[in-house]
């Protein structure tokens, strides 16, 4: 809960501190890794979103495509950003 009100504070660095504090609790909270791949696309860690949207778990959407598609282009991976 923390973690998420510093992402909507618009303070990523905290927020992912918290959210990897939160980490052993992804069972019960699939979206922990939404926030923390949130939080790193804010801090400019385009690679360990990349990584924490693989992890995911919950329900498919297309918050998850947008929030992939972000990462890519920032990476400089626009064709795969497209898909």
């Amino acid at each position: 809960a923390l973690g998420r009100l510093y992402l909507a504070t618009n303070a990523p660095k905290l927020a992912l501190k918290e959210l990897r504090r939160a980490s052993p609790l992804r069972e019960q909270y699939p979206d922990l890794d939404l926030d923390i791949a949130r939080a790193q696309l804010a801090l400019g860690a385009h690679r360990e979103a990349l990584a924490a949207l693989r992890s995911y778990r919950g329900p498919p959407g297309g918050e998850i495509a947008a929030l992939e598609a972000t990462a890519r282009a920032a990476l400089g991976e626009k064709d795969e950003a497209k898909k």
